[in-house]
């Protein structure tokens, strides 16, 4: 309740109506992007029809976002798409937040002794240090069974509460 509160109350989230949250409901990489940006207080205007992926719209809401990233090295895409309305997994929310990390000069510190999660195999080579440096920093977590479950989607309180627990750790 906190994290979503918190991320409500400086702007990063918008709710999903005038009066709701959902916090159970998907977070797409869209709307994660578009929160990134919001944290990193991007001028939307700037970024206006500067978009070089062919899955995003140039009238969409996250699509300046989404040019930011790019430009920013947060995001990559795949084949010429960034695929904004897929659910995001919580590998690719850890390697953005790094990546964001990186672009924003936030220092990841180390706070909790690492730890290997019982899936490991399951996480993508190119995610395992942004998911381990996180969670060495407590950003992220596994279950009470150790296991992460890198390419389950997240839901929208869960993205609060990351990205809450991110800018606590970071002094953001």
């Amino acid at each position: 309740y906190d994290a979503v509160q918190y991320a409500r109350v400086n702007g990063f989230f918008s709710g999903t109506s005038a009066t709701t949250f959902e916090p159970n409901g998907t977070m797409t990489r869209g709307m994660f992007v578009t929160v990134l940006g919001r944290m990193a207080g991007v001028d939307a205007d700037r970024y206006q029809g500067e978009n070089s992926f062919s899955d995003v719209p140039a009238d969409a809401y996250y699509a300046p976002y989404v040019a930011w990233a790019e430009e920013a090295g947060i995001v990559n895409g795949s084949n010429g798409r960034f695929r904004p309305s897929d659910k995001i997994t919580k590998q690719e929310m850890a390697v953005m937040i790094q990546r964001y990390a990186q672009t924003v000069n936030a220092e990841i510190p180390q706070m909790e002794a690492g730890i290997t999660f019982l899936d490991d195999a399951s996480i993508a080579g190119y995610a395992k240090q942004a998911v381990y440096q996180l969670q060495k920093a407590g950003v992220v977590s596994g279950d009470i069974n150790g296991k992460f479950y890198p390419q389950s989607s997240a839901t929208r309180a869960q993205a609060a509460k990351m990205l809450a627990v991110f800018l606590q750790v970071t002094g953001q």
